[in-house]
């Protein structure tokens, strides 16, 4: 999954509020269900009840684009009775980075954009 998974139903509803009108093959419903949409086609701001669900990728790119931030993941290695990786995210345009780990790439890239998405 990774990057090409759709955000989630809050960071979706977080991009309808700063105007994300890019196109799309996925859409969620008022309830939050993901449904499927004509290629192409995109929530727009006076559209009740449907928002838009573009990909991780998706969102990183149109932030870069729109407001030259990069948001990117990075991996800590953890030594505790066994070798795991705890992930964090960084935002350099605002020489932010997580003040958490999380638990994959994907979690650290959703908290990543929606911390962005509520700065902004």
């Amino acid at each position: 999954m990774g990057l090409n998974k759709s955000v989630n139903f809050s960071i979706a509803k977080l991009l309808k509020e700063k105007e994300f009108n890019e196109p799309c093959s996925l859409m969620y419903d008022e309830y939050g269900v993901l449904n499927g949409t004509k290629l192409g086609m995109h929530s727009k701001p006076n559209d009740y009840g449907k928002y838009s669900a573009p990909t991780i990728a998706e969102v990183i790119m149109w932030l870069y684009e729109k407001y030259g931030v990069w948001i990117w993941v990075a991996g800590y290695k953890r030594k505790n009775n066994r070798t795991y990786f705890d992930y964090y995210f960084s935002i350099d345009k605002l020489n932010q980075k997580a003040s958490n780990f999380f638990s994959s790439p994907t979690e650290a890239y959703l908290a990543g954009i929606e911390y962005y998405l509520k700065k902004i």
